[in-house]
């Protein structure tokens, strides 16, 4: 009897959002930005490999061998290649909600003694 493989979830690897914290805040959104990271690319590689797959089948019809039979392929592999570019922007945005959070509270989080990232000096020309 072959053994099930059980998938896990955006739950089991997020877990339940408890933002109690500002490092609770954290965790949460750079856990979602790497899940979404890691999605993106598995994503990204499958559509590679279907379409390599799709198109090397041989159209039923002859007419359609050749340049057609990899439109094919390329047609249904392209949602794929969406959806990998969907998660890709989500991970943009899990870095962008904390960076928000970061700005928006940042007097908060200065009077909790959280110490922020020193800003890099601006560039300077030099003659």
């Amino acid at each position: 009897m072959a053994q099930q493989r059980r998938r896990s979830t955006a739950q089991d690897v997020l877990g339940d959002p408890e933002f109690m914290t500002n490092k609770s805040i954290r965790d949460y959104c750079n856990g979602g930005r790497l899940f979404c990271r890691d999605g993106s690319l598995e994503l990204a590689m499958a559509a590679e490999e279907l379409y390599a797959v799709l198109s090397q089948i041989a159209p039923v019809d002859a007419l359609l061998a050749g340049r057609a039979g990899r439109k094919r392929a390329k047609d249904t592999s392209k949602h794929l290649i969406i959806a990998a570019e969907a998660l890709k922007y989500a991970a943009g945005s899990m870095a962008k909600a904390y960076a928000s959070f970061q700005k928006n509270y940042a007097a908060e989080l200065q009077a909790a003694g959280v110490k922020s990232k020193p800003v890099k000096p601006a560039f300077k020309f030099e003659a």
